[in-house]
């Protein structure tokens, strides 16, 4: 059963060469228009509003990207190959639902992000209540790598994981996403063991892996300038063309939950 998930995760990433140049070319497009966007002055008030307006400009053109993709491998999954166009109009039409949806997902983000300030104190409190007898086999060390280790996967797995069918609802159907229709297709996905499964996969591709790579360096036996920078340039793109992967392979979990939700909602009405 999972491996036949997974291999419907794999069409469906496949399914569209030109939904993967999109993703290629308009992500460092944006890059770099963020990066504009942070060297304009703010001195006088027509420079201040080129930047409110440039800004808006990157975040609606992002928000209009990444939902047409959970639009369009949503509905690839459902009908097979369909027109890349109507996937990110809906994104478009519906947009301002999106952003209140990234509103809180960066809200919860942040308040993930607060719990770095526990690493060492939580880690040393749970040890020092525990009976000695436990503290005798259990390292402090042995703790607060749980503790890392369950804060990387709350961050970058379980909030994700919550959240991303909400967003993919509200990118495909604007507000009406979170009535109880939402929920209930929300509920579907999220209870999924596979769309879970999927979800592990993409994290440890797209955040350790590309990790591992950027980090990794070669061992030439002639280090020079030269070699480096064409080192550093290939191990950047690929850690970037595996981000982008683990990105379009939650999309599609998302996608592929969805429409188990859908088709056992038909089946049991």
């Amino acid at each position: 059963m999972r491996a036949e998930v997974f291999r419907s995760l794999g069409r469906s990433l496949l399914r569209s060469p030109r939904l993967w140049l999109i993703q290629v070319l308009v992500n460092p497009l944006l890059g770099a228009a963020f990066a504009v966007w942070l060297l304009i002055p703010e001195a006088r008030a027509w420079q201040l509003a080129v930047s409110v307006v440039l800004i808006a400009a990157i975040f609606v053109a992002t928000l209009v990207l990444q939902g047409g993709t959970l639009n369009y491998l949503h509905s690839a999954e459902q009908n097979g190959p369909a027109p890349l166009k109507p996937a990110f109009v809906r994104a478009l039409k519906n947009a301002v639902a999106l952003a209140v949806w990234v509103a809180v997902f960066y809200f919860l983000w942040a308040q993930i992000d607060t719990l770095d300030y526990y690493r060492e104190i939580i880690p040393d409190f749970v040890r020092s209540e525990l009976p000695q007898a436990i503290r005798n086999h259990l390292s402090l060390d042995s703790l607060t790598s749980t503790y890392s280790v369950s804060l990387f996967m709350l961050r970058w797995t379980l909030l994700p994981g919550l959240l991303l069918p909400g967003a993919a609802l509200a990118a495909g159907r604007g507000f009406r996403g979170f009535e109880r229709y939402g929920i209930s297709s929300w509920w579907g996905t999220v209870r999924s063991g596979e769309y879970w499964l999927a979800l592990i996969v993409a994290t440890l591709l797209g955040v350790l892996g590309t990790g591992c790579i950027v980090s990794w360096h070669p061992a030439f036996l002639k280090a020079t300038l030269h070699l480096e920078i064409i080192s550093a340039a290939f191990r950047f793109f690929a850690a970037y063309i595996i981000a982008l992967a683990s990105w379009m392979l939650a999309a599609s979990a998302v996608g592929g939950g969805r429409i188990g939700f859908e088709a056992w909602r038909k089946s049991a009405a």
